[in-house]
């Protein structure tokens, strides 16, 4: 099963654009939430109309990180400077996940990863 929010590695592999539900995985956002709020226009970064599809630009889901992936291949990921998972900011949307149930999800990923998340 893959986890909901991204580590540096699979960040730094994304491909130019991507699909609604991995970008809201580097927000820590599931599949429903994910379209929730692209469906409202609040998601957090920019998002595209393609047909029935939505994508999502590389550059803009670095850009909502506040990621540089030229300095996370440097050794300097994030603004924290340790090589961590960057941050989603100020406008941070994970706690609307954590209000929609994240203590079942976290349960049933066990202590270390429970802990990881959060």
């Amino acid at each position: 099963m893959i986890g909901i929010e991204m580590t540096l590695q699979e960040l730094l592999e994304l491909p130019v654009s991507v699909d609604l539900v991995t970008a809201g995985r580097a927000f820590g956002l599931g599949r429903t939430r994910s379209f929730e709020l692209a469906q409202a226009g609040e998601f957090p970064c920019k998002v595209l109309k393609v047909g029935i599809k939505y994508r999502v630009p590389r550059s803009a889901l670095f850009e909502a990180l506040g990621f540089d992936p030229a300095a996370a291949v440097s050794g300097r990921a994030g603004d924290k400077g340790d090589g961590a998972r960057p941050s989603a900011g100020p406008a941070d949307h994970r706690a609307s996940r954590r209000h929609r149930g994240s203590t079942r999800a976290r349960a049933d990923l066990g202590d270390d990863a429970a802990a990881a998340v959060g």
